[in-house]
């Protein structure tokens, strides 16, 4: 049985600030025009046009797991979907809580890499994958489900923490 977990990442302080920084300078910038400006057509809409974008770009991430295999992925405004990594059972070494006892060092472990696949809701249950790759350790944050984690448990239980 495969298990998706469909998570929406948050926008950070910094997107929202600046989204709304350049509504801002468009709305001024097209009083300019409308008083008689021509010259701040073009910076009108560029601050239109990129507040606009910045506004409506979402972000989901795909977290799923079939036969052995942890897939991830990341969907841009319910459109594009990029297949990021796909880990192997074998490689994974475990899968815990990331306050867990188990998966401390390798977090506190600066030279580990780490893929933040988290959406930033403070109140989200953060899982840590310890994976061992080709070029170390590697580690990935993410959000899996109860649902999630029992399929995995299934077949893997000795490699995942509580």
């Amino acid at each position: 049985m495969e298990v998706y977990v469909l998570v929406t990442k948050q926008k950070s302080l910094f997107i929202k600030t600046t989204a709304l920084a350049l509504f801002v300078t468009a709305a001024m910038s097209t009083l300019y025009v409308v008083l008689g400006y021509i010259v701040f057509f073009p910076m009108a809409l560029l601050a239109w046009v990129i507040a606009f974008l910045l506004h409506t770009r979402e972000v989901e991430y795909e977290y799923s797991y079939y036969d052995g295999e942890l897939r991830f992925a990341q969907i841009t405004n319910r459109k594009r979907r990029k297949e990021l990594k796909t880990y192997q059972m074998e490689e994974v070494l475990c899968i815990a809580p990331i306050e867990h006892d188990s998966v401390r060092d390798y977090v506190q472990n600066k030279s580990n890499k780490v893929n933040d696949l988290t959406t930033g809701n403070l109140n989200a249950s953060v899982y840590v994958a310890v994976v061992k790759g080709e070029n170390g350790i590697e580690l990935v944050t993410y959000e899996p489900d109860e649902k999630y984690i029992k399929e995995v448990c299934i077949k893997y239980g000795h490699k995942v923490k509580k």
